[in-house]
C-alpha cells in the first residue's frame, strides 16, 4: 500500500499544496476499501489494478486521470446499491474540486464504463484499458481466478446460493458471448485465452 500512497502523494501534490487535506483524503479513502463486507472489490483490487497500470502507464494519454480513476472507481461499493458508479463518480468530485484537479470529467467518465463495462468502439486506449485492467482478474492463473469468484460470493453472501447461481452464471455467459472480452488488442493477447478457460470453468461449476 505503501507505493500506492506515494503515488497519491506526488499526483496530488501537482494540482495541490494542501497535504493534510491529501492525506486525510487518502486516509477516507482506505477507510472506504477496508469496509468489513468488501471480499474482492476492496483495498487488494485496488493495489492489483495500479500495479499492472504500471506496465502501459507511458501508452496512455492522461495517466493523472487514469490514476484518480483508479483509486475511486470502487469507493462506494455494496451488493445492496444500484448506483454504485454513480455514486463513486459524485465521491470523486468532493475530492478532486478542492485539489482543483482540471479532468474530474475524464475521471468521471471513466468510472462511470464500469457501469455496463461497454465503450464505443473509437474510444481512445485508456478507455478500453481502463475496463481491460478491471477485467485483469478473469485472466489471472486459476487459483487467483478461484479467489475472486470465492470474494464475489461471498459479498453476495445474503443472497440464497440457488438464485445466485442463476445470476452468476447469466454473468458468466453474458462474457463468454463477447467475440472479445478485452477491448484492447495489447490484453486480448495477454488475457483472452485464460479468461475464456477460466469462466468456462466456473460456469461448469455452478
Amino acid at each position: 500500500m505503501e507505493e500506492l500512497k506515494q503515488e497519491w502523494i506526488k499526483i496530488c501534490d501537482k494540482y495541490s499544496r494542501d497535504i493534510p487535506f491529501i492525506n486525510y483524503a487518502f486516509n477516507q479513502i482506505i477507510e472506504k476499501y477496508t469496509e468489513e463486507h468488501r471480499q474482492y472489490h476492496n483495498l487488494n483490487h485496488i493495489i492489483h489494478f495500479f500495479k499492472h497500470s504500471q506496465n502501459i502507464k507511458n501508452k496512455l494519454n492522461d495517466y493523472d486521470s487514469f490514476f484518480f480513476a483508479i483509486i475511486f472507481h470502487d469507493v462506494i461499493y455494496s451488493t445492496s446499491n444500484s448506483t454504485n458508479e454513480i455514486d463513486s463518480a459524485n465521491y470523486t468530485e468532493k475530492i478532486l474540486i478542492p485539489m482543483v484537479f482540471p479532468h474530474i470529467d475524464q475521471v468521471k467518465k471513466l468510472i462511470l464504463l464500469t457501469e455496463k463495462h461497454t465503450i464505443h468502439e473509437l474510444e481512445n486506449f485508456d478507455s478500453q484499458a481502463f475496463l481491460d485492467l478491471d477485467l485483469s482478474i478473469l485472466g489471472s492463473p486459476w487459483q487467483n481466478y478461484s479467489e475472486y469468484a470465492e470474494g464475489i460470493q461471498k459479498e453476495w453472501k445474503n443472497v440464497p446460493t440457488f438464485m445466485y447461481k442463476i445470476g452468476r452464471k447469466k454473468v458468466l455467459q453474458k462474457f463468454l458471448d463477447q467475440e472479445n472480452i478485452y477491448r484492447s488488442a495489447y490484453f486480448q493477447d495477454l488475457y483472452e485465452e485464460q479468461a475464456k478457460i477460466n469462466l468456462k470453468k466456473e460456469l461448469n461449476s455452478l
